[in-house]
């Protein structure tokens, strides 16, 4: 079981890593103290095109490995293209 300690402690630890900026904030501030305005909005949409290509990525390698899709994609599963008449 876990002390009271321990949870007072994960909270605090939690706290501070969800407070904490991570890169990609550090680098869109950066650029827009440094480009302006225009450096800010073009380092975000670049942050944020990446994000979701990334997630594209990551969600079509799971649904390719997923065992749902390979049962579909099996050929045991398809129907017959030819015909028996």
């Amino acid at each position: 079981m876990l002390a009271l300690g321990h949870i007072g402690a994960f909270v605090v630890v939690a706290a501070v890593v969800i407070v904490t900026p991570g890169p990609d904030t550090a680098l869109t501030i950066r650029n827009a103290l440094r480009g302006g305005r225009r450096g800010g909005i073009l380092t975000s949409a670049g942050v944020a095109s990446g994000q979701a290509t990334w997630a594209l990525t990551a969600r079509s390698a799971s649904y390719r490995n997923s065992p749902a899709t390979a049962a579909i994609r099996s050929p045991r599963c398809s129907p017959s293209v030819s015909s028996s008449r």
